[in-house]
């Protein structure tokens, strides 16, 4: 990857905005973590949060990746997390992922589903405060000459007691090559609830 070289400049120089500042940014926008896009849900009535959609994504960065705090609407102690890429809700995802819960690992692989499953999250009957953490992976999102895939982690206690206290990673495919310009996470209950937090991250 190559870079820009910013011309040295005497102390107390200041920037020119048709210059200067433009060498900077395109240097960022190569070389540097840069936040793409924050969604956070502050009330039950921002209904576009049934899925934090992230629209427009623009294909200057070499990968993607989602850092996200949980906490579903659903009346239950936790719910399901899926990720869509550009609006496809046909069977073109796989994936396979692990999990461990009170001390034991379970293995699951799955074939043409709508979505990637990307791990658990804190459903709206565990107590107050607590949220699923997650992390999401995707390279080369921009190539438009290989299927996609996405790659996670995700942490989740619900419960004082080691039934809910869960730790997922996994992996989904894409049956696509098209450059990724839309994602969706949503879940698979309801919608999510005040608190939650989805941040897109592109990467160099």
């Amino acid at each position: 990857m190559s870079f820009t070289t910013v011309p040295d400049r005497a102390p107390g120089y200041a920037l020119s905005a048709a210059g200067d500042w433009d060498v900077i940014q395109q240097n960022l926008n190569q070389g540097a973590i840069a936040v793409i896009e924050q969604l956070e849900l502050t009330s039950q009535s921002d209904l576009y949060f049934q899925g934090a959609d992230f629209l427009g994504i623009p294909q200057t960065f070499q990968h993607l990746m989602i850092v996200a705090s949980i906490r579903s609407k659903t009346a239950a102690l936790l719910d399901s997390c899926n990720l869509r890429f550009n609006g496809d809700f046909a069977g073109n995802y796989d994936g396979q992922y692990m999990y461990s819960n009170a001390g034991s690992s379970v293995a699951v692989q799955y074939f043409a589903s709508s979505s990637i499953f990307t791990g658990e999250c804190v459903g709206s009957t565990a107590p107050a405060g607590y949220f699923s953490t997650h992390y999401i992976f995707i390279p080369n999102y921009y190539r438009t000459d290989m299927d996609k895939t996405a790659i996670y982690r995700t942490s989740m206690t619900c419960y004082t007691t080691t039934t809910y206290c869960r730790i997922h990673t996994g992996a989904g495919w894409w049956r696509s090559t098209a450059a990724i310009t839309d994602m969706s996470l949503g879940l698979g209950g309801t919608n999510f609830e005040p608190g939650t937090r989805a941040i897109l991250l592109g990467l160099p």
